[in-house]
């Protein structure tokens, strides 16, 4: 048995695979970690051959990416940043050098093969006022002129300046076209056919703000533009999905209904079938959300469906209606391809935090490559106890304990709560580092999935909208009356944390409820008043909120932590990044402000040059100190 625990240190040896895409000969994906020596992350491409299943490191940049095979097989394109934008690289299947097809003035956004593979659309940003041939002209935005209620996303101010346009390249001429009128922003493309493009945009209005975008077809010989359905989306930051079954019929997905809510089967889950002006939701029968959609026929396609705590995979078809699981998951799946009687995917579990599996109906799953199998054997790896509880509405739901307690002694307990809020925990993913290392270090972890969590149906979803921090808090706190009961917690070292939406309620539960010895609140929304300033998130009082048109001040202010400071005798970690434009650092700024005002025992860390993806995907060594960090503050209040 191995004794080894790993250590916040550990996550540079650690690897991530993502975006993977599978054809009829091969399987490509991304594998992602960080270099030894520079402490920054590298990324290059795998390919597996199916018919020997010979696996090779197919590029060796530095930070190559978004992996797409020709619809021939020959060609296999990818995005690297190279030089000091991304590129759109070719490379054979033979081998060989990979060559840039895109200039390197234009930074490629996203981008797909034309179904013939003679071509490539891609979508990047130029200046409005340039003519593409021009001697390119690099925009000082000195100073920063605004006039978009949308001004930063991500960790970037968005330069007005600048607009998203769909372009094409000839392949055999190398010939370059700009498809669209540099007048409104185009969101992605699909190939509808060789000669037809299938885009999102804002006709009625030129702004991302605009709650209404629009699918439009574009000719790419009479560059005519037909408008096809006007779709409600309110939120910037969350782009619409476009799948074609092999008759043309268009299938989307992100989208919302016409009312003011960010939880109808989570902000990422509802797929329609789109005909003319007209739009039918599939997945209202299944009541849960899907994530993507392959169609490999015409009539069924695999989804990605979020369902009690995984992520597991559904045949749709198309004639019935029906969502039928594939197989039973060991593990969310994070991307696949294939069909219903092959298919390969990117699976997360406490044992692979990130491997590439394949299923068949004769054999069931295989692993196919774990790029952490080295690091898991030297360590102790925690594997979690399911839990189901019943709250006092009758409403059942799950968790997840990772038990750190010895024989002769109760571990302490941290209380991890997820974000969104609609969104949900499985046993790994993104959280893997961050729960194996807190066990490793003697913490018990509680992972719950209260009501308002995603992957249960859209009424448990629904439970919390316009009540934050009420019911759910509740069911957390008794989810730890549970583990007290059952004698295996430690109740007199009891810790808290958790960010976005959970840091909101961690601030939350500490101002109602004094049992926890220290807290760590990060990325988290603590005014309900301000949460949309400066942010990306607008109009968050009717959206994500209330979901009125009335924006009642005093109810907002109630129901935020920072209303709450008197109360609170916690000791409080806080955890934000500056450059956070989700949920922006003027919260945490405010929050600390008035802790302090009122003598409260508070520490505030700001990371520079992070966004609200800090424990995701932030620098190496920002990952490691915030992971060391949670750790020593929770160490110091621990009796």
């Amino acid at each position: 048995m191995n004794t080894m625990k790993l250590q916040p240190k550990d996550y540079e040896k650690l690897k991530l695979v993502n975006e993977i895409e599978v054809s009829e000969k091969y399987v490509a994906w991304v594998d992602k970690g960080v270099n030894k020596k520079t402490k920054e992350y590298n990324s290059h491409i795998k390919l597996l051959t199916r018919e020997n299943g010979k696996i090779i490191k197919f590029t060796a940049g530095k930070n190559d990416s978004t992996p797409k095979i020709s619809p021939n097989e020959t060609k296999l394109a990818f995005v690297s940043k190279r030089n000091e934008k991304k590129q759109l690289y070719l490379m054979g299947f033979e081998g060989g050098e990979a060559q840039p097809i895109t200039p390197e003035k234009y930074s490629v956004m996203n981008y797909n093969w034309s179904p013939d593979s003679k071509k490539i659309v891609f979508s990047a940003k130029i200046p409005k006022d340039q003519e593409l041939d021009e001697e390119w002209k690099e925009i000082e935005n000195d100073p920063r002129v605004i006039s978009e209620m949308v001004y930063q996303t991500g960790t970037e101010f968005i330069q007005e300046e600048l607009i998203i346009q769909l372009f094409t390249i000839d392949l055999k001429t190398k010939e370059l076209e700009l498809l669209t009128d540099k007048e409104h922003n185009f969101h992605g493309a699909k190939w509808y056919d060789n000669e037809t493009i299938l885009t999102v945009t804002t006709l009625d209005k030129p702004t991302d703000n605009s709650d209404f975008k629009q699918l439009v077809k574009i000719n790419l010989v009479s560059k005519e533009m037909k408008r096809f359905v006007d779709l409600f989306n309110p939120f910037y930051f969350i782009n619409f999905s476009i799948e074609l079954t092999l008759d043309k019929t268009i299938f989307m997905g992100r989208l919302f209904e016409n009312t003011y809510s960010s939880a109808y089967l989570s902000q990422i889950g509802k797929w329609g079938k789109i005909s003319e002006n007209q739009v039918e939701m599939i997945n209202k029968d299944l009541d849960r959300s899907i994530i993507s959609m392959n169609w490999y026929s015409n009539e069924k396609a695999l989804c990605q469906v979020s369902n009690s705590g995984t992520i597991d995979l559904r045949v749709y078809d198309r004639t019935t209606g029906e969502f039928n699981q594939l197989f039973e998951p060991r593990n969310s799946i994070e991307g696949f391809g294939g069909n219903e009687d092959e298919v390969y995917f990117i699976g997360t579990e406490p044992a692979y935090p990130s491997a590439v599996w394949k299923w068949t109906k004769e054999k069931g799953i295989e692993l196919v490559d774990d790029p952490n199998e080295e690091l898991i054997k030297s360590k102790k790896i925690a594997l979690p106890e399911e839990i189901w509880l019943t709250n006092e509405e009758g409403v059942k739901y799950q968790g997840w304990f990772f038990d750190a307690s010895t024989e002769e002694k109760k571990a302490p307990l941290i209380l991890s709560m997820h974000g969104g809020p609609h969104v949900m925990w499985d046993t790994a993913g993104s959280m893997w580092i961050e729960w194996q290392t807190q066990v490793a270090a003697g913490y018990s972890v509680l992972a719950m999935n209260p009501v308002g969590s995603d992957g249960y149906g859209e009424d448990f979803l629904r439970v919390i909208c316009g009540n934050w921090g009420k019911v759910d808090a509740r069911d957390l706190l008794a989810a730890i009356d549970y583990l007290v009961e059952q004698g295996k917690i430690d109740p007199e070292n009891l810790f808290i944390g958790g960010g976005s939406y959970a840091g909101f309620q961690t601030a939350n539960i500490i101002g109602i409820d004094q049992r926890f010895k220290a807290a760590c609140a990060q990325r988290g929304v603590y005014n309900l008043l301000t949460l949309d300033a400066g942010g990306d998130v607008t109009r968050f009082d009717e959206t994500w909120y209330l979901e009125t048109e009335e924006r009642d001040v005093l109810r907002l202010w109630n129901d935020s932590p920072v209303s709450k400071v008197k109360e609170v005798n916690t000791p409080l970690l806080i955890i934000h990044s500056e450059q956070d434009y989700r949920v922006p650092i003027h919260q945490a700024d405010h929050y600390f402000k008035e802790l302090k005002r009122h003598n409260k025992t508070v520490l505030f860390v700001r990371y520079p040059r992070e966004g609200h993806e800090l424990s995701r995907s932030g620098e190496p060594k920002h990952i490691i100190d915030r992971l060391e960090r949670m750790v020593k503050w929770f160490d110091k209040y621990k009796s």
